[in-house]
């Protein structure tokens, strides 16, 4: 078999700044370059993308080829409905 060269990834740690017409920027925590990604390269991952989060975004010789999310996200309620009588787990 004919052996193929591994691929060097390059995996950079960044944080969601801003989407603006579907361009969504992220920004190096390291170096505070700016990258823009198109709905087309985080696919599904922009539905759970939230401002400032850090996230992990993989280049392959300077071009994004993936982005992974994290595993679990802290998030707050700051407003829900008020309960209704019987409208409970116990009635």
């Amino acid at each position: 078999g004919e052996k193929v060269p591994k691929a060097h990834v390059d995996r950079r740690r960044m944080q969601y700044l801003y989407e603006s017409d579907g361009s969504y920027t992220f920004m190096d925590n390291e170096t505070y370059d700016q990258v823009e990604l198109t709905l087309e390269q985080l696919g599904d991952a922009k539905n759970f993308l939230l401002e400032n989060m850090e996230v992990s975004i993989m280049f392959f010789q300077g071009i994004v080829i993936g982005i992974d999310l994290p595993v679990a996200v802290e998030l707050r309620v700051v407003e829900t409905d008020p309960g209704i009588r019987g409208d409970t787990a116990t009635g």
